[in-house]
């Protein structure tokens, strides 16, 4: 009987197979903010969409404003 210090059939200067890389889809992060349940990024949505709609109704009232501003239109 002997002793081997690595079994057999094992070379001893290959390194184990790295695991397959994932692609990454487009598509993923917006399905992925738009399907969170975390309360950190549902409020980063809230105050991206409330300054969005403060945004909106600003150009909303420079454009009457605009329409306001010669006599008799």
């Amino acid at each position: 009987m002997s002793i081997l210090n690595e079994p057999q059939g094992a070379a001893a200067d290959t390194a184990p197979a790295a695991p397959p890389v994932r692609q990454k889809q487009p598509g993923i992060a917006v399905v992925k903010w738009l399907t969170t349940t975390d309360h950190k990024t549902i409020g980063t949505m809230y105050l991206v969409t409330s300054f969005a709609f403060f945004c909106i109704g600003g150009v909303m009232a420079l454009l009457m404003r605009a329409e306001l501003a010669r006599p008799g239109t």
